[in-house]
């Protein structure tokens, strides 16, 4: 396997931790407040989900190139459907956190930032591997 995919994937599980870290920080309110005030505008948790979940689905179907479910006819990369299953997953899990509120809104950003963000990079992976030139693969 190519040395940059297999840096790549490791940035990319060292991303999403970290994400997964400040989850649990926000869970139990003990996220930095400069870190917070990155965001403390109007509806600027909607940024942030756009920005952390469509940043995500960037990398990891980087990582992934030409890694694809397929749902009938219509091709899902990878990175991009495990990405949106865990913004569900997160969305969800505040039903049962006190200080959370679920939100659609909050889900449709993520979403949103997944498709912009993600789809790109899907397309840019499939068209590097799809090249005769093997020393320029991602």
């Amino acid at each position: 396997m190519n040395k940059k995919i297999n840096c790549l994937r490791i940035f990319s599980f060292l991303f999403l931790a970290a994400i997964v870290i400040s989850i649990i920080a926000v869970n139990h309110r003990q996220f930095p407040a400069s870190i917070s005030s990155l965001y403390a505008f109007p509806n600027g948790d909607k940024v942030m989900h756009f920005v952390l979940y469509g940043v995500l689905a960037f990398i990891f179907n980087l990582s992934f190139p030409g890694k694809v479910v397929h749902i009938t006819k219509v091709q899902l990369p990878v990175g991009s459907l495990g990405i949106f299953c865990m913004s569900i997953i997160e969305e969800i899990s505040q039903f049962f956190i006190d200080l959370r509120t679920p939100s659609l809104l909050d889900l449709s950003c993520g979403l949103a930032g997944i498709v912009f963000l993600g789809t790109p990079a899907y397309l840019v992976a499939k068209r590097v591997m799809a090249s005769p030139d093997t020393d320029s693969k991602v």
